[in-house]
């Protein structure tokens, strides 16, 4: 039978060093593939999920540290913020069950890559749902990551900066073409996502491009730019006679930084780092804005 545990508050056993409760009326703890499809199907609105472990049959605890450290940061930042959306814990098993065929795992809009993971989900009148603000792993458990996904990128201290988006190579040309060097500009490239959900179809982009753009909006210089490169919009256009492919952008997520020699010629140095570590972006970001004239310098001031 599917289980869906509902009571005046709810408390969660994170594990013995992790405890705190919620109130229901914001929050429901789901244990089973079925509850969770249930649930979801009755909603109108969009929820943040917390994917996490199960409890283990023979300690009752979690059986990763990795999800308790995720879950308390997630129900501490929800709690400590007024979020836009409901959160649900969604208990996907013991580990054995967390495998290659869970259902969650191969569900077309959940599609699970990994756990811990939290995402925003919305229902569309297509019959799917629209997963948005992905983190997973380690990013969960990072505290100002996940103030940044459950308030949709409004979190207290991040500054707005221009983010835009490429979706075909002659617009790409265009850009290259023009470009003047005049501020820290970053070249995201990232897969195309399906028309019945916007899910990127790279598993890896999905969960990396909100952490990028977190550390974009908190670290990068004021008038820094950052452009998502859509390299195909499906999978089977992403090969060998791939455009992109020429420009030696091997795979996706990868990041290019443009710049212009002495000569005036348009060449990229390549972020070497992950695209999900919070402190190798925040150490580029920070290092290019370091080189940024000061308004004075720029207006010829003394």
């Amino acid at each position: 039978m599917a289980s869906l545990q509902s009571s005046p508050t709810t408390t969660l056993n994170l594990s013995s060093a992790h405890a705190t409760t919620l109130s229901d009326s914001d929050f429901v703890i789901l244990t089973s593939f079925d509850a969770t499809q249930t649930f979801l199907k009755t909603l109108d609105s969009p929820i943040f999920l917390l994917f996490t472990c199960g409890t283990s049959p023979d300690t009752g605890q979690v059986w990763s540290p990795t999800c308790a450290a995720a879950s308390a940061a997630v129900v501490a930042a929800y709690q400590s913020i007024s979020p836009p959306h409901r959160l649900a814990m969604v208990q996907v098993g013991t580990s054995q069950e967390d495998g290659d065929k869970s259902p969650f795992r191969t569900d077309f809009d959940i599609f699970l890559h990994d756990i811990p993971s939290l995402m925003r989900y919305e229902r569309n009148n297509q019959g799917y749902a629209n997963t948005s603000f992905v983190l997973e792993g380690k990013s969960v458990g990072n505290a100002a990551l996940v103030e940044f996904a459950l308030t949709e990128g409004r979190s207290t201290g991040v500054r707005k900066k221009a983010v835009d988006t490429i979706r075909d190579y002659a617009s790409f040309r265009t850009m290259a073409k023009l470009f003047e060097d005049t501020a820290p500009t970053y070249l995201l490239f990232l897969s195309g996502s399906w028309p019945y959900n916007n899910r990127v179809w790279c598993a890896s982009c999905r969960y990396r491009e909100a952490v990028v753009e977190y550390a974009f909006q908190k670290y990068a210089a004021p008038n820094a730019k950052l452009i998502k490169v859509i390299v195909a919009q499906i999978p089977a256009e992403w090969n060998k006679h791939n455009p992109y492919k020429k420009l030696n952008v091997p795979h996706v997520p990868y990041m290019l930084v443009p710049h212009l020699d002495a000569f005036e010629m348009l060449f990229y140095q390549t972020y070497r780092g992950e695209l999900d570590d919070v402190q190798m972006l925040q150490a580029m970001f920070e290092r290019d804005a370091a080189f940024q004239p000061a308004a004075s310098d720029v207006l010829g001031l003394n």
